[in-house]
């Protein structure tokens, strides 16, 4: 018996060491792996760890390696939305909550679908639900859904960025991480044929993500997101009121824009009033980017977009709120 007892012991020992081994290599692999992809859109996303408490949590940019999670094929379309997805689920900075926002896998919405009903975690304080239900995909839902796939937030992943508030102009101008880092670029697009000005969401390698502005077929407030490659993908227009804005794709999602816009105090939900991003104003959080002089010079506000959502669908609609409607 002592024997045996000896001999399970080694074996145990032996088990133990090639685990360690193992799990140094995986570490070093993740490690290796972070440097691809584009920084700045990597930096402004941060990971969900599990046992996260409640409402969305900060992002802080570092620790990545060992932690690093692989991030599932988008189909259709995953070649361009890799080069984003692939890399920021590799940030280990924990986030507080996980967001409802549309599934970017498609095949993969069921299980999505059930590890959300499980969770049902509280929203920030400044959110009117008090809890996010999931996300119901459109009827035809499928690998043609995307407006930015490389925008997608990964499943694992918030996506916080700071927006300048100011109107668009003739100039560029950038959207950053809390840090300061250009993560997008805003211009005015050079389409001579359009009657109206239309305007570019890049990348920061020059790639045109999206395109927006007024739209030349309605005479009132109406506005049209674009695809990088001129396609109509979804229409803004007012609602019921000047504090409500209703966003709807060729999908048949429809996107809310709700809240105080002069406070920079915005929700933007779904059809059942689950929260899929929020804005609020920078002012109020120690970020390390409003230290420095541009962002104390040009005033900016926080966009906080939950996981599985789309930033650049999100994002256009609300420049077109904050700039576009101006004097309309």
């Amino acid at each position: 018996i002592a024997t045996v007892i000896v001999i399970v012991l080694v074996a145990l020992g032996i088990a133990s060491m090639w685990a360690s081994t193992g799990s140094k290599r995986t570490s070093a692999r993740g490690g290796r792996g972070q440097d691809a992809g584009t920084p700045g859109l990597r930096s402004a996303m941060g990971s969900i760890l599990p046992g996260g408490g409640a409402g969305f949590g900060g992002l802080g940019f570092g620790d990545m390696g060992s932690k690093a999670q692989a991030q599932p094929d988008r189909g259709a379309g995953a070649n361009r939305g890799r080069r984003l997805s692939s890399t920021t689920g590799a940030l280990s900075q924990p986030s507080t909550a996980p967001g409802p926002g549309p599934i970017p896998n498609f095949h993969q919405v069921q299980q999505v679908q059930q590890q959300q009903q499980q969770q049902q975690l509280p929203l920030p304080a400044a959110s009117t639900p008090s809890q996010l239900p999931p996300a119901v995909m459109p009827s035809n839902f499928g690998p043609d859904a995307y407006f930015c796939t490389d925008l997608v937030v990964p499943r694992n992943c918030e996506c916080v960025l700071l927006v300048p508030i100011r109107p668009i102009g003739s100039k560029p101008f950038e959207v950053t991480d809390t840090h300061g880092n250009s993560v997008l670029f805003v211009d005015v697009a050079q389409d001579h044929s359009a009657a109206k000005p239309r305007y570019t969401l890049t990348a920061g390698d020059g790639v045109t993500l999206a395109k927006f502005g007024p739209s030349e077929e309605a005479d009132g407030f109406e506005f049209v997101l674009m695809r990088g490659q001129g396609d109509v993908f979804a229409r803004l227009k007012r609602t019921d009121s000047s504090e409500r804005y209703t966003l709807a794709t060729r999908t048949d999602m429809r996107l809310y824009f709700w809240g105080a816009f002069q406070q920079r105090a915005v929700n933007i939900t779904d059809d059942e009033g689950r929260l899929l991003a929020t804005t609020e104003p920078a002012a109020e959080l120690q970020l390390a980017a409003e230290r420095a002089k541009e962002t104390k010079k040009n005033p900016h506000y926080l966009l906080r977009v939950a996981p599985l959502m789309d930033v650049g669908l999100v994002l256009c609609g609300l420049l077109c709120i904050d700039h576009l409607t101006k004097g309309r």
